[in-house]
């Protein structure tokens, strides 16, 4: 075996330096292959990565909205909602009752007074329902003059924004007095289910009475029949029945009245589709609805 040590000895200062030379660039030239060569091509890799890594950032940070922007636009939507939402609880507010039609036909038959009309009927038609509304189709059927039967339609424009007149039908009669005839109303108006809702009433939202319009001139004069109305009157009148079994209701008077309910000294002994049986006593009085 070769002894380094004695051999290295051995040499002179030349030769040393030559083999210190070699030694050292054998072992930089392992640490440059097998360690630094390694090392950057892992820094290498990285770099690429991280260089890959800060593209997809950018490009999911451009796709991001502006977080700020977006919340103002929330805020405001929310805003518009609230305002829709109680837009909307104001309208439903307004509209009548789909449990209360009874009130309801009651109040537009009360929109008649001091107007001079004889109401002959309100019939209840066909309720069309929808989730959580309807539209209730009926008939009003009233005598009167062109005075009374104008400020009627306005003061039916004034009581409700859901309620429209499809038809109207006029017909005059020798029966009637002069200037005096029978309108036919074919209306229809929109139902809330809003248990509490009731009618705007107008009188509540003036400041005082209906100012009534002045009619200068009567287009659905009579030819015929100058003789002055008569002045019988019913002592209790029927104007509209809401058929609803063991729950209908009757208007008599103006007034809704339930089986069971006291008219002075008469009570509400039945109510059908088209008649109301009063009871006082032994006596009945049977109050029958106009039917075409």
């Amino acid at each position: 075996m070769i002894d380094f040590k004695k051999a290295y000895n051995e040499m002179d200062s030349k030769k040393k330096w030559i083999v210190i030379t070699l030694i050292v660039a054998l072992v930089f030239s392992f640490y440059y292959n097998n360690v630094y060569k390694t090392h950057l091509k892992n820094l290498r890799n990285l770099k690429s990565q991280v260089l890959v890594l800060k593209n997809r950032y950018n490009k999911l940070n451009s796709q991001m909205p502006d977080v700020k922007k977006e919340q103002l636009a929330i805020s405001e939507l929310e805003n518009k909602h609230k305002d829709l939402q109680s837009e909307i609880y104001l309208l439903e507010a307004e509209l009548p009752s789909l449990s209360n039609i009874s009130s309801f036909l009651s109040q537009l038959i009360s929109l008649s007074a001091d107007l001079g009309m004889d109401f002959i009927h309100i019939k209840q038609g066909s309720t069309e329902k929808k989730q959580d509304y309807a539209r209730l189709n009926f008939e009003i059927k009233f005598s009167s003059d062109y005075a009374g039967f104008v400020n009627y339609l306005y003061r039916l424009g004034k009581t409700s924004n859901f309620t429209e007149i499809k038809k109207i039908e006029i017909e005059q009669s020798k029966e009637l007095a002069d200037g005096f005839f029978t309108a036919t109303l074919a209306m229809t108006t929109l139902l809330g289910g809003n248990k509490n809702a009731q009618v705007s009433n107008p009188k509540e939202k003036d400041s005082g009475p209906f100012e009534n319009i002045v009619v200068a001139k009567n287009p659905f004069m009579s030819g015929y029949g100058t003789g002055a109305k008569g002045d019988k009157k019913e002592e209790y009148i029927l104007t509209g029945i809401t058929f609803l079994g063991a729950n209908s209701t009757a208007i008599i008077n103006t007034e809704v009245y339930r089986v069971g309910d006291f008219i002075g000294a008469n009570q509400v002994k039945a109510i059908f589709q088209d008649k109301v049986i009063l009871q006082n006593g032994s006596r009945e009085i049977c109050l029958s609805l106009e039917r075409d």
